[in-house]
């Protein structure tokens, strides 16, 4: 009798172990199937990103940060009526207008006061701009940011890496940062170059191991550096650095 409860035990046991071990390989199963989900999202975002860069070449030229008075100029040319009707969805002021209202939500309200001062004044001149046009110009000012972004790098003659990592309901991410020294973008500025940070990304991973966080800033790296390198700024000015 005590054998027969022993191997009921021992029975049980296994159980428990095989049920353990199957729910290990489940959420190593999800983790891989995220990885995979978050790479095919890269490669997709390269092809989109090349298809914006051919939809106009002049997506490629570095666009400088606005500043307050150039927002404001910007706001006033693209709010009349007769500047509507004559503004294409290339042109330059036109595009930095949008991308200005749009990312309104990333600069502080000191910055963005005098285009709500302006939205109000000419609130019955203003258009409504087309779906397709705020898209493009949105999609274009994205590939600048990134041509500008490994135009810098390519140009700068340090920069330092940084990588931190952090899960969440058993999913890891990684964020990479680069630090390097650049210069004003106002004309005739002679201040010496400020070290600046800047993000990289911010990608799912499958560990935070040093070699998978190595493998992960080849990928952003070699990711920014096919959208350069397919940019016309590309092959007007130094190789870049890969």
């Amino acid at each position: 009798m005590p054998q027969v409860r022993l191997e009921f035990k021992y029975a049980g046991l296994l159980t428990h172990m095989q049920s353990k071990t199957s729910k290990r390989q489940n959420a190593e199963l999800a983790r891989q199937k995220a990885l995979l989900a978050a790479r095919s999202a890269e490669a997709m975002e390269i092809k989109s990103t090349l298809q914006a860069l051919e939809w106009s070449a002049s997506a490629a030229a570095a666009h400088p940060p606005l500043e307050r008075e150039a927002q404001g100029l910007l706001f006033k040319t693209c709010s009349t009526k007769d500047a509507l009707k004559k503004a294409k969805a290339h042109e330059e002021e036109l595009a930095g207008c949008i991308r200005a209202l749009e990312l309104c939500a990333e600069r502080s309200e000191a910055n963005i006061a005098s285009l709500k001062d302006d939205l109000k004044e000419s609130q019955r001149k203003m258009h409504t701009y087309q779906m397709w046009t705020v898209g493009k110009a949105r999609s274009e000012g994205g590939v600048a940011a990134k041509v500008q972004f490994a135009h810098k790098m390519a140009q700068t003659e340090n920069l330092t890496v940084s990588t931190d990592g952090t899960s969440h309901r058993h999913v890891n991410y990684g964020s990479r940062h680069v630090s390097y020294k650049v210069t004003s973008y106002t004309k005739n500025d002679v201040t010496p170059a400020k070290p600046v940070v800047q993000l990289l990304g911010v990608e799912l991973s499958k560990n935070h191991c040093s070699k998978m966080q190595l493998e992960g800033l080849q990928s952003s790296v070699a990711a920014l550096a096919i959208i350069y390198n397919n940019s016309p700024l590309a092959h007007t000015s130094v190789t870049p650095k890969t």
